[in-house]
Parts: structure tokens; sequence; C-alpha cells
């Protein structure tokens, strides 16, 4: 293809840039929605917090351990069983609108089904009619890739670090609402062992989302890459910021962060 041609003879610096500027454009205009997300800011600051994934390893043994807790859960989480058992403090979903895991409907099964105190979005959905009179609804505008993004923390309230996962999403959300202590519970993240589709605590069967399999082998070692790289940046962001935060997914393939299973 004419871009992977294009992308062999352009330096990564030049690709990220790119993107920073792309993502520049999408949040003309929304100075106002992002602000908004400074209400949240150290809200939670020095508590505990956990992250729940979707992945196979969050069971129900898990969960029933955690049941009372404060939690950051995200998209299809509201299939689980004991979802009303948590002080769900943040729903996430990353998905942005050119996503061809997008769903608007699977959105409006997500804050229907889910008691949360807030939602976090991708600044992409921030003008869906979803969201008419939803003063719980935030948005969160990714721009920087990992090499290009400075900071020492994570500001919520402007253009941000990249993340191309709800599960990276969810942990900035944790790190901004200002939590000292984040553990991090069904982030299996085996996709490049199971190629074929996504696999999720709920069920063994393949959500009408997943669209894994659409991507070459090659394509997902590309996209897992850039994953960990965000991983990598929020782990040192973390570190800077005296915050801790443990990977107790049970065989993990995520070995950024420390792992306690």
């Amino acid at each position: 293809m004419i871009s992977e041609r294009i992308k062999y003879f352009l330096p990564d610096l030049f690709i990220d840039l790119a993107r920073y500027i792309k993502s520049r454009f999408s949040i003309v205009g929304k100075g106002k929605t992002l602000s908004k997300n400074k209400k949240c800011k150290n809200v939670y600051l020095n508590e505990s917090v956990n992250i729940l994934a979707n992945g196979p390893s969050l069971s129900q043994e898990v969960q029933e351990s955690l049941a009372g807790k404060k939690v950051i859960v995200m998209n299809d989480f509201y299939k689980s069983k004991l979802k009303d058992s948590f002080d769900i403090v943040a729903c996430c979903y990353a998905e942005p609108k050119i996503s061809i895991a997008f769903d608007e409907s699977n959105i409006n099964d997500i804050i229907n089904n889910t008691s949360a105190k807030t939602y976090w979005f991708d600044i992409s959905l921030s003008s869906s009619n979803i969201f008419e009179n939803k003063p719980y609804a935030y948005f969160i505008a990714p721009g920087f890739e990992p090499n290009l993004y400075i900071k020492d923390n994570i500001d919520l309230s402007k253009s941000t670090l990249s993340y191309n996962t709800t599960a990276s999403m969810a942990i900035m959300v944790a790190i901004y609402m200002g939590f000292k202590n984040i553990s991090l519970h069904g982030f299996d993240h085996d996709w490049l062992a199971n190629p074929k589709h996504m696999k999720h605590f709920y069920s063994d069967s393949k959500d009408s989302t997943d669209h894994w399999d659409k991507f070459s082998y090659h394509e997902q070692i590309k996209i897992a890459d850039r994953i960990w790289s965000i991983y990598k940046k929020i782990n040192q962001i973390s570190k800077k910021q005296n915050i801790s935060i443990i990977n107790k997914s049970k065989n993990t393939f995520l070995d950024i962060f420390e792992i306690d299973n």
C-alpha cells in the first residue's frame, strides 16, 4: 500500500507529528468540553482503586473479592453478574467514531446498564446526541504519541497522551483522579496468543464489536507494539508521581507494570 511505503521513508518522529496535527483538528472548539474534566482532578487524592478490564482472568471469584471497593470499569463490564456490587467511580469507552469497533448502540447499553459516577469517552463522540443532558459524561482528547509526550503527569483537561485501548485510557483516568494505589485486574492482554478473537470474562463467544481478526498477524504485532509503548510511558509517569500500579491479572502478558498474581 502507498501509505505503508510512505511510512517506510518517514522517521517515526514525522509519523508522530502527523498524528498530533490530526488530533489538533479534533479538538477545535472543544476547549470548554475538555475544561469540564477539571471537576474530576484529584477528587480521590491518595486513595486506592481497582481497574477492571474484561479479560478472562476477571473471574467471579476475583470480582467477589473486590465487592464494595472503588473500581474503574470499561466497555461491556455491565455484562458482569456482580456489576452492582462495586463503587464504580468511572466507566470508560475509548473507541473513536472512526474505529471499526465503534457501535452507538453499544454506548447506550454501557450508559444504561452501568451505574457509574462518571463516564469517559473519546473526544470524537462529544457532539453526539447520545450525551445530551448527561452531565456525568466526560471526554478525553488523545494527541501525543509516547515519545512526544514530555509531561510528568496526566492532564485530561487538554490534549493528552494517546491511547488505543480502553484499558490504557482507564489508567490515565485513575491517575488524573488522584489515586495513589492502582491495581489492575482482567488485564490479560493475550491478543497475540489469540489472534482470532478477543476473549472476555463474561463469554467465550466473539463480541459483535470485535474485529481483531480483520488485521493480519503482522498488523496485530504493530498494534500491540504501540499499546505497549503507551503503557511504558504511563508507567514512567506513575513512577515520577510516586503512584503504585500493580498488575494482579492471572497469566497476564502485560509485563510493563509490576506483576503480583
